[in-house]
């Protein structure tokens, strides 16, 4: 059955837009002339952005996307669902997004429908951060956050740190910058925030998560600390990912002997966050190290 598709988008990992064809106007509410170094993610709405940015994920690594439908925000007063597939392109790295408003009803129950966002797995969690440092690196931080309770089997029950876990990945999960967060370990996460939004909302609701079950500051043993995604620099990779995880974890290591920076002053290492005490009229009392 022939396909046909109202727009062709030339993307890259990042979603920039290099080339685009078709009835750009009519369906994204820009003409093909502006259409060109736009994000194609910014027109997907905030709703399925983490669910659409697994799907590109997928597709860079090589993966099949098949036909997915998206919700995209167009000229029109409200946003238009459309069905969308990936195609290689001639350029290395690089993808044809194909959309359109009509698919063949023959077609249609083959169409993968927006999931309910997870946590990345590592793999995953690679490729989004490397998708999102290419469009908004400047803007977000890694963030590194472990509870020791869920580490230690001594500290509270296998019911008890199981719910405290399955809470605490939905807190990270909806405060992460478009999803993008994993599980690492127990009771590690890493994840993407943007640096606009205070770290101590999300903190706050860790440690309530917390209080809700009699646990205190004390025994959930919450740390945090984050950097720059931008100081990891333009060619970012799973290696250097990793590599400023490890540092994340050795807060304390000196500067000069962290793996992968060279750099004369570390002006850029956001400061470590200790979560310890109790909570304070609003948020929790932190330290700022």
């Amino acid at each position: 059955m022939q396909e046909t598709w109202d727009v062709s988008a030339l993307i890259d990992k990042g979603t920039r837009i290099h080339e685009a064809r078709g009835m750009t106007m009519q369906h994204l509410g820009m003409e093909l002339r502006h259409i060109a170094n736009r994000a194609f993610i910014d027109f997907v709405t905030p709703e399925q952005r983490a669910w659409f940015r697994r799907c590109m994920a997928k597709v860079t690594a090589g993966e099949e996307l098949g036909i997915i439908t998206a919700e995209l925000q167009t000229g029109a007063v409200a946003p238009q669902p459309f069905f969308v597939t990936a195609r290689p392109a001639k350029a290395e790295g690089k993808w044809w997004l194909m959309l359109t408003t009509n698919l063949p009803e023959a077609m249609r129950p083959e169409v993968r429908k927006p999931d309910k966002p997870t946590l990345a797995s590592g793999n995953e969690f690679m490729l989004l951060v490397e998708s999102a440092a290419q469009e908004m690196g400047e803007r977000l931080d890694l963030m590194r956050l472990n509870a020791a309770i869920l580490g230690d089997e001594a500290a509270a029950s296998p019911e008890t740190r199981a719910t405290l876990q399955a809470e605490f990945d939905q807190i990270v999960l909806n405060d992460a910058y478009d999803g993008i967060a994993s599980r690492t370990g127990a009771g590690e996460y890493l994840l993407l925030r943007d640096r606009e939004a205070s770290p101590s909302t999300l903190l706050a609701k860790l440690g309530a998560a917390a209080e809700s079950r009699s646990i205190s500051q004390a025994q959930l043993g919450l740390e945090a600390n984050s950097l720059q995604l931008s100081t990891l620099g333009p060619n970012l990779n799973p290696a250097g990912i990793r590599r400023a995880a490890d540092n994340l974890r050795h807060a304390d290591r000196p500067v000069q002997q962290w793996e992968g920076v060279v750099m004369e002053q570390p002006f850029w290492l956001r400061p470590a966050i200790l979560v310890a005490g109790l909570a304070v009229i609003a948020g929790i009392a932190w330290l700022v190290i």
